[in-house]
């Protein structure tokens, strides 16, 4: 059996909303037998999101259309999901050092649990490394690029061949931007 490919990239993330909200106008207005400026909004609400034009949507449409309807309007983006969480579960040797607070990433044995968790686990989280005020400055960046479109759906490519891949929501769901430091100073 062959699998089913989408002719387009998902949608991004930051045009989900305000096609679902185009699309909710559009019926608003067809129902008040304002057909063409309702098929306009409708058609506006497509060019934001594909998938609205689908017969059967995808999650998150149907999540976003539901909640708008019964008025519960998202409130942008959700908190980092690990802000001052107790990460001893999933790291207990790099937790332990994080208990001394201030810079304990930097003392030999945390250098160490740190090293120890990115081999076998290929990744570790640091929390609190920026501090509060690096943190929020961080965040501010982040949905201001997020908003200005900088970032963009990751991509899955072979080893070697990172220019090439192909958009898979089934194997990354994350948004990335490529920096150039010299150049995009200001943008971040």
């Amino acid at each position: 059996m062959a699998e089913f490919t989408t002719p387009w990239a998902p949608t991004a993330k930051s045009n989900r909303l305000p096609a679902v909200l185009l699309y909710i106008e559009g019926e608003a207005l067809c129902d008040a037998n304002a057909v063409a400026e309702g098929v306009t909004k409708m058609r506006e609400a497509f060019a934001l999101a594909w998938e609205l034009d689908l017969p059967e949507w995808p999650g998150w449409a149907e999540v976003l259309y539901h909640q708008l309807s019964n008025g519960l309007v998202p409130a942008g983006a959700p908190p980092p999901p690990l802000l001052s969480a107790d990460t001893s579960s999933v790291q207990p040797e790099v937790a332990s050092h994080a208990r001394d607070g201030r810079a304990w990433w930097s003392s030999d044995g945390a250098l160490a649990a740190i090293a120890e968790t990115l081999r076998c686990r290929n990744h570790v989280v640091v929390d609190g490394f920026l501090g509060r005020a690096g943190g929020v400055a961080l965040r501010v960046a982040l949905e201001r690029a997020w908003g200005g479109g900088v970032l963009e759906p990751a991509k899955v490519a072979l080893p070697g061949d990172g220019l090439n891949g192909q958009r898979s929501d089934r194997t990354r769901s994350d948004h990335i931007a490529w920096i150039d430091a010299a150049e995009d100073a200001a943008r971040w």
